[in-house]
């Protein structure tokens, strides 16, 4: 038995193993899962800040080349500038020459008379020539104007075709201004465009930041749990060792003391045969000796010994008497006297045959040969073995039944007392009726509890189905209670109507029989007028106070047979008994 518990000691103790070390490789794979995780969500959002860093180095070139294009566009158009300042200077130039061409027309018409030309003839004709070689002159630089911008135009820049289309129009200082002003506030637009843009990025990277710090705080916490989880279970198994040694010290510890009273008894038992010494002698050599070793003397206390009448109360009361004896706590001299005194009834025969000088063991063992247990190790055992629960007896009774039997087994030394435990826990819990309560407790009996222990925890789980019993009892027999009593009406009911159906059988018969008279009458009467001699006058029915016709015996009162008709039909009883 020892070896089979230890093999499914061993075999649990191997499943748990695995079946932590499953949960710890499953543990270590989700950890390494959620790793894997956070490095390619890291991954991820190094390789968005890199494009991102990359898009934020285009859009910054490109900033630069719109710059480069708007400082060319204002290089043109300081150009055309320029150009306009020339132009103005030539027309200024004219303007002047003009002038200079009208003082010496005026002069000219003071001294008219001396050449004898008309002044309108020759301010017309100068003024003419004059004009036209201004107009020529301007023209031409038109012209190479046009030309210089067409070869800026062939190089396909839509910066330089937009500054042809100025050159051809001759721009006012004014538009000048208003053309850059455009031109500004589209630079404006463009770099506050990119500032948006670089702010909103950084905006992501700033969140996405956040995200991953609470994604290591996550993971630094779930490293934590595990750790704490890891060092639970480590000190779950260390207690779990922890209990196992302490249960088999205190194993091998039972099983040395048992062993030291064993070799005790054995050991007192040879002393006593080895002694020659007779018994009184050598009790009061006991006596002595025990009075000479205790420093204190025992207390004169009056023991309140149990009444013993019964021969079938024997070892009870044997069982008390011995436990007053070895406590110590009472003079034996004064214990002996209580005990002589509580025995009573026919027990008390055997003192009679006792010697006045006798002793506590010789009152006991007397008493023993005379109403102990004379049965034999075997017998016992046998009874032991043979013994099965009573389908009225309660499980406190079946363990109490079969510890005596195994305490008697001990006594006659025919049980080891190491062996005590485990074949009453066997049997204890092997036997037992309720086989709902058995499956209940198998798992206490597996555990290799303590027969007591064993024993708390079945009283408790029966106590337990017990109530579960009483509430699933209960509407079950308020169902019985109703049905029960619906059954008894109904009993009830049909009891009434036999008997009614009985009383209607007795007046049908009754109304048939006076029918049958009533029809006799009439024939007689019919034949006894039929007899009579024929007279003057006609023979009328209905008249008289003679019977005639349906009218009855006399007048006013209902045909034969009709008032005990009417009398029984009244009389008729109702469901409840009452009459109608």
């Amino acid at each position: 038995m020892d070896t089979e518990r230890e093999l499914r000691r061993q075999r649990r103790e191997t499943k748990k193993e695995q079946q932590t070390l499953k949960e710890k490789e499953l543990k270590n794979q989700k950890d390494i899962e959620i790793l894997n995780k956070i490095k390619e969500r890291d991954s991820k959002i190094r390789e968005i800040q890199r494009q991102r860093d990359e898009l934020i180095k285009m859009r910054s070139e490109n900033n630069t080349a719109q710059h480069r294009d708007v400082n060319d566009v204002n290089d043109v158009k300081h150009k055309q500038l320029r150009r306009e300042t020339v132009g103005e200077r030539l027309q200024h130039n004219c303007k002047e020459m003009e002038h200079e061409m009208r003082t010496e027309l005026d002069y000219d018409d003071v001294v008219e008379g001396a050449v004898g030309f008309k002044n309108d003839d020759y301010h017309t004709n100068s003024y003419e020539s004059d004009m036209d070689s201004i107009d020529e002159e301007l023209s031409w630089l038109t012209k190479k104007m046009e030309e210089t911008f067409q070869i800026h135009a062939d190089s396909g820049d839509r910066i330089f075709k937009e500054e042809v289309r100025c050159s051809t129009k001759i721009l006012e200082p004014s538009e000048v201004h208003d053309s850059e002003y455009e031109h500004n506030s589209d630079i404006d637009e463009i770099i506050n465009d990119d500032d948006i843009a670089e702010k909103a990025l950084e905006a992501e990277i700033k969140a996405m930041k956040l995200q991953q710090m609470n994604l290591k705080e996550e993971l630094h916490r779930k490293e934590k749990a595990k750790r704490l989880k890891e060092q639970e279970l480590l000190r779950e198994t260390r207690r779990k060792q922890k209990e196992e040694r302490i249960r088999k010290l205190k194993r091998t510890k039972q099983e040395l003391e048992q062993d030291m009273m064993e070799t005790q008894s054995t050991i007192t038992s040879l002393d006593e045969e080895l002694e020659p010494v007779e018994t009184y002698d050598r009790h009061k050599y006991l006596r002595n000796a025990e009075r000479r070793v205790s420093h204190n003397p025992p207390l004169m206390l009056k023991p309140s010994v149990p009444k013993f009448s019964d021969p079938a109360q024997f070892t009870e009361w044997k069982i008390e008497i011995e436990s007053m004896i070895r406590s110590k706590i009472y003079q034996k001299d004064i214990l002996k006297q209580c005990v002589r005194n509580a025995i009573s009834g026919k027990p008390r025969k055997v003192l009679a045959t006792l010697k006045a000088t006798a002793t506590l063991e010789n009152i006991l063992s007397t008493m023993e040969s005379n109403f102990g247990d004379v049965k034999s190790g075997q017998s016992i055992m046998e009874e032991f073995y043979q013994a099965r629960q009573n389908k009225d007896e309660d499980i406190t009774s079946w363990g109490i039944r079969i510890e005596e039997m195994i305490q008697r087994a001990l006594e006659k030394g025919e049980l080891q007392e190491n062996k005590k435990e485990e074949i009453l826990r066997t049997k204890y819990w092997k036997y037992l009726r309720n086989s709902e309560l058995k499956n209940a407790t198998r798992v206490f009996y597996e555990n290799c509890l303590t027969f007591e222990e064993l024993r708390k925890r079945v009283r408790r789980e029966e106590q337990e189905l017990k109530v579960s019993q009483d509430r699933q009892e209960q509407p079950k027999q308020i169902n019985t209670m109703q049905i029960d009593q619906q059954l008894s009406i109904l009993n009830d009911l049909t009891e009434k109507l036999q008997s009614m159906q009985k009383q209607l059988d007795l007046l049908t018969k009754e109304k048939e029989a006076s029918k049958d008279n009533r029809s006799e009458s009439v024939t007689r009467e019919y034949r006894r007028n039929d007899a009579r001699p024929q007279t003057g006058y006609r023979r009328t029915f209905s008249q008289g106070r003679g019977y005639s016709g349906n009218r009855g015996p006399y007048r006013g009162r209902r045909p034969y047979g009709q008032d005990a008709y009417h009398r029984d039909s009244n009389s008729q009883q109702h469901l409840n008994g009452n009459q109608l």
